[in-house]
């Protein structure tokens, strides 16, 4: 097996998400050292770590990380792998949705603050559900068919209408979504044939 594993799909490349992350990382660093950095105020960093301290570490309900991780792994590997509908990523969603309501009953039993590694697993997966909410919610909102977005009830790529970039923003409400247009600079748009 290559670093690629058995999957050849372009957007699935272990290279290239190693390349352009670091690309990426290093823009985005260049981004935050030019701009005028907004302090964040004590509250709003009190509040976090009340949320990770005291509900997250100190939480004392029934479910568990593993459990509720599988489970996401399971929903978004049948309901929004690269073939997607939207009969499917409506179920995700709102099973999606049960998770995240599942993970505030989350236990982690090591309540130490160092070295916790179910602290941090605990973390990454309350991150990891934002994540998959704002992967549904876009695929929902996207009514065709690009790369490796394949809606099976919308087959065809439509650049009339979708010919931009979706832009996910955090609400208590859930993921909103605005748009802005894709700028074409060498090469336009073609339909692809093999």
């Amino acid at each position: 097996m290559s670093a690629h594993g058995a999957n050849r799909l372009g957007t699935n490349s272990t290279s290239g998400c190693l390349v352009f992350g670091f690309v990426a990382g290093e823009e985005a660093a260049q981004h935050a050292l030019s701009s005028s950095f907004r302090k964040v105020s004590n509250d709003k960093i009190l509040a976090e770590e009340t949320r990770v301290f005291d509900k997250i570490l100190g939480g004392e309900g029934d479910e568990r990380v593993p459990l509720i991780r599988d489970e996401m792994r399971r929903i978004m590997s049948e309901k929004v792998w690269v073939f997607r509908s939207g009969d499917d990523l409506e179920k995700a969603l709102k099973e999606l949705l049960e998770l995240k309501r599942r993970f505030r009953d989350v236990r982690i039993e090591d309540k130490g603050r160092g070295f916790n590694t179910g602290l941090v697993e605990a973390i990454q997966l309350d991150f990891t559900l934002d994540l998959a909410e704002i992967t549904v919610a876009c695929a929902l909102a996207r009514t065709e068919s690009r790369g490796a977005h394949t809606r099976r009830d919308y087959p065809k790529r439509e650049d009339k209408n979708w010919l931009k970039h979706i832009l996910a923003y955090y609400t208590k409400q859930g993921p909103r979504l605005e748009y802005i247009p894709v700028t074409i600079t060498k090469w336009p748009p073609t339909m692809r044939a093999y």
